[in-house]
């Protein structure tokens, strides 16, 4: 009998890498609501805080998120910090992971 090569308590135990495998954060997760949508940024809020004073919200570079993410979407997010710096456009990818780089 074959064996397939899918081994799912080997994978359930691998340590998420995400964008930058180095950062020494652990990843996080928020629930997400897309409130614009704009050609340059999107704002989000992070449903958890709707409820504050002051609701937290977040502009992320439009170009790198899914075409899915139209206002009025909600879904959840898992991040590191370093890779919520990619999407708000303070941070680079690191050079391997660029594609087309001088």
């Amino acid at each position: 009998m074959k064996r397939s090569n899918y081994d799912a308590p080997r994978l359930l135990a691998m340590k998420y890498r995400g964008l930058f495998p180095n950062d020494p954060e652990p990843p996080r997760s928020e629930t997400l609501r897309v409130l614009k949508r704009g050609p340059e940024y999107t704002t989000v809020l992070l449903v958890r805080t709707e409820s504050d004073t002051e609701p937290k919200r977040w502009h992320l570079l439009t170009e790198r998120l899914p075409a899915s993410w139209v206002q009025g979407f909600e879904g959840a997010m898992r991040y590191t910090p370093m890779e919520l710096e990619w999407l708000q456009g303070f941070r680079d990818l690191p050079s391997i992971q660029q594609s087309g780089s001088t």
